[in-house]
């Protein structure tokens, strides 16, 4: 910020999610103004911050205004809309956040009802809420904007943020993962099916479009032109719908054929181009290549046809719709060849399993995406800097480094401010089954079950599956029973969403949480609230996942020079959760033998701030966490 304000400049702080986002605009930004005033300096009562989001995030008033002129809206869809003419008299943002959408049909409405693939609209009907957000983000010292947005400004040669020279990404350790999404894509069923559903039918696109055309068209030989293409539009629509399908099927069907007993869900695509089997995929394919064709050429005439006629609003309107949709159906048809009969040799494919087995979905990520960054990202700006508390292991930088093609001037690695030395212990019970034992789950929650008892709650046990959550929870819940506990046994994906079981936790310190994925980082909660943090088993990638097989490929020991640290990083930001403050005080208990049984263990423990460590047999560990938690 005094760069900014004594330069002129802007910053642009890219983190990794939306609640990071909106928690460096309401915690840090606001300490950082006041600290700024403090220090002397003037022009911080000056500095303009603003946090933009994606294009999702934004209501598009013409996307909404349109879909209230629907002939057929059902209940949910009544509901949502009420609930936003009800919120458009005071937002000022448009932003969804503050709708507080919890119904997952409302979630879907949402993405038909926001700015994302709306174009550019043109039509003055009020505000433009992403436009405003954009003019706000424009006239600011600081933008704080998120990992996804970023690399779609990069993607679209910076059409999503203003013009910037400087670059702070928090966070950074996701860095690699959100490059990894943001360049790959996949083809499935829920995307096509919006896709043609916006073609066809009533209240479609092009029926809205034909409907107007036929009120301003003059002319005869214009208005056959437009009929034909109607007419031959909706076979074309209803065909396409079936071949794909067909491939969705065809793709189950190969899934299920190729499965072997160690690998479920998913298969990656190799050397099965060119058998019997997949030149059916290709021949269904050739022909959706063809049908799309013959639909982009209907969407022309039909835009065609409109452009005389754009002083008509909604005309206008149409011709953005159009233009979305013509971009989305050169985008499907471009995936759908380089999946099927064009691969990249940098990209590595696959096919995973639908939400119903009936189908399946092809998916594509770049091996590596090094390159990329390094091109597109780091050599474009006059400054780029990398923060986050896990960007090193072994006390280096070289595994992040190579990751993502980061060439740094200089490295730093700051100290924590806390003294783990008196106020954590480690905890390691050496004598539980190894994870990959089909005892492990029981005993595991035998464990859990005794610590959570021991600290009176104040619990968080950190998994790598939903499954087994699913399976522990039932488990330590009639275990804490038995014991005749009144501990609240909690768990992501049963007992409710993320921020709702940690806003639990913090107001029923008589409480265990389990938890997965967005657990292990994120989370601030201080105090007594949260004394003892589990991690169930150590986080290495599925050794089955495509992309871990491609990149891991690169390497001439990946197990130690690839899985090791990148479990290190989330193993770091796991016992991150316990110590948020000076004055908390905790254990850390890791329910995996493997940290003092294997040779790779040591780096585990090494990657820990100094402390005390100890191994324990299981039935101690109650025992073990009394007498530390009680000593003053």
């Amino acid at each position: 910020l005094i760069h900014s304000l004594q330069n002129e400049t802007r910053v642009v702080i890219s983190t990794n999610t939306i609640n990071l986002q909106e928690q460096l605009q309401n915690d840090d930004v606001p300490l950082t103004l006041r600290s700024l005033v403090d220090l002397g300096v003037e022009s911080a009562g000056s500095a303009i911050v603003t946090v933009l989001k994606g294009r999702s995030n934004y209501l598009c008033r013409r996307r909404f205004e349109q879909h209230l002129e629907r002939t057929v809206i059902d209940i949910e869809e009544a509901l949502l809309l009420a609930k936003i003419l009800l919120w458009l008299d005071h937002t000022k943002t448009g932003d969804k956040s503050e709708l507080n959408l919890t119904r997952k049909a409302h979630n879907i409405l949402w993405n038909r009802l926001s700015a994302e693939g709306a174009g550019y609209c043109e039509i003055p009907t009020g505000r433009c809420f992403l436009r405003n957000a954009r003019e706000a983000a424009g006239n600011s010292n600081l933008v704080i904007t998120n990992h996804s947005l970023l690399l779609a400004d990069i993607a679209s040669a910076g059409a999503a943020l203003p013009t910037y020279e400087l670059l702070i990404i928090d966070e950074a350790h996701h860095l690699e993962d959100q490059a990894t999404r943001s360049l790959g894509f996949e083809i499935n069923q829920p995307v096509v099916t919006e896709i043609l559903d916006r073609l066809n039918g009533q209240d479609s696109v092009t029926s809205t479009a034909a409907s107007l055309l036929r009120n301003t068209l003059s002319s005869e030989s214009q208005l056959m032109r437009l009929n034909s293409t109607i007419s031959t539009l909706s076979p074309t629509v209803n065909s396409i719908r079936t071949n794909f399908n067909t491939l969705f099927g065809l793709a189950a069907q190969y899934l299920e054929n190729s499965r072997t007993p160690n690998v479920r869900g998913t298969m990656r695509i190799t050397d099965h181009r060119g058998s019997g089997s997949w030149n059916s995929l290709t021949e269904i394919s050739e022909n959706i290549q063809l049908e799309i064709s013959d639909i982009i050429s209907s969407l022309n005439l039909i835009s065609t046809l409109s452009e005389p006629h754009l002083n008509i609003n909604a005309l206008q309107s149409i011709q953005n719709d159009i233009a979305s949709l013509r971009t989305d159906l050169i985008e499907l048809n471009e995936h759908l060849i380089e999946v099927i009969t064009e691969p990249s040799p940098s990209s590595v494919y696959w096919i995973r399993e639908g939400a119903r087995q009936t189908y399946g979905i092809f998916c594509m990520a770049p091996v590596e995406v090094d390159e990329a960054l390094k091109q597109n990202m780091f050599s474009q700006k006059d400054s780029v800097t990398l923060t986050s508390a896990t960007l090193a292991t072994n006390g280096t930088f070289e595994h992040i480094l190579r990751r993502l093609g980061f060439n740094p001037d200089a490295t730093n690695t700051l100290p924590s401010p806390f003294d783990y030395h008196t106020t954590t212990l480690t905890l390691i019970p050496e004598d539980l089954p190894d994870p990959r034992d089909d005892r492990y789950l029981d005993e595991l929650s035998v464990a859990i079950a005794d610590a959570a008892v021991a600290a009176s709650g104040k619990t968080l046990a950190l998994f790598t599956s939903h499954a087994a959550i699913r399976h522990a929870h039932a488990r330590i819940r009639n275990l804490i029973e038995h014991a005749d506990s009144d501990i609240e046994v909690l768990a992501q994906g049963i007992s409710g969403d993320t921020r709702r079981l940690i806003e639990r936790l913090r107001q029923n310190s008589r409480c265990i949480l389990l938890g997965t994925a967005s657990m292990w980082e994120g989370i601030d909660v201080r105090g007594e609230a949260l004394q003892v943090v589990i991690i169930t088993r150590l986080p290495f990638d599925v050794p089955t996942d495509p992309i871990y097989q491609a990149r891991s490929e690169q390497y001439s020991n990946a197990f130690m020079d690839y899985a090791v640290p990148n479990a290190i990083m989330k193993f770091r930001q796991g016992f991150g959760r316990l110590i948020r403050s000076s004055s908390d005080r905790g254990i850390f208990i890791v329910m995996d033998n493997r940290l003092v049984r294997s040779r790779y263990g040591s780096k585990f423990i090494e990657s820990l701030p100094p402390m005390t460590v100890n191994q324990c047999r299981r039935e101690d560990l109650g025992e073990s966490i009394k007498l530390w938690l009680n000593q003053k």
